[in-house]
């Protein structure tokens, strides 16, 4: 993970604003690294992001992007292990499209063990500071059907 320090140089004023609800400097730094985080998921300013006493019902100051594992994200890195199989085996290596067809497998059970809510129907963040699946409905819960990171035996569960 990379830090960077301070306030966003694009919402300078705002963010030391609502950084004086934090007494630490410390503390600070870690607001805005969320708010960075946030702003660069493209889902800024969304209660998605709040973690307070393990719901999204949070303020700003309660943005804890860094905690919550996201469905898309996740999906999109095993359609990137597919894409890089497929580009390899493009190029006859076949050595290379395997050790990134088997990542992309493993990424679709972690995806599923740890994401994939049989009740809802659907995957769910999970949030890592509480050790649960976030159970809120975003458009993103269903990015795994998009990118195909789902476990091939349920194909008739998703028809």
């Amino acid at each position: 993970m990379i830090n960077s320090t301070g306030p966003r140089p694009e919402s300078y004023r705002e963010d030391i604003e609502a950084a004086k609800n934090f007494k630490t400097e410390n503390d600070k730094e870690n607001f805005y690294s969320e708010i960075k985080a946030a702003a660069e998921s493209g889902w800024d300013f969304s209660s998605r992001w709040f973690i307070l006493n393990g719901t999204n019902k949070g303020k700003f100051k309660d943005t804890k992007t860094r905690s919550i594992v996201p469905v898309e994200l996740n999906a999109l890195i095993f359609w990137n292990s597919k894409i890089l199989s497929n580009f390899y085996r493009e190029l006859n290596n076949t050595i290379k499209a395997l050790e990134y067809e088997v990542i992309a497998m493993e990424w679709t059970n972690a995806v599923t063990a740890v994401l994939w809510n049989e009740e809802v129907g659907a995957w769910l963040d999970f949030d890592l500071l509480n050790h649960k699946k976030r159970n809120y409905f975003y458009p993103t819960n269903i990015s795994p059907l998009w990118t195909g990171c789902y476990d091939k035996n349920q194909t008739d569960y998703f028809d």
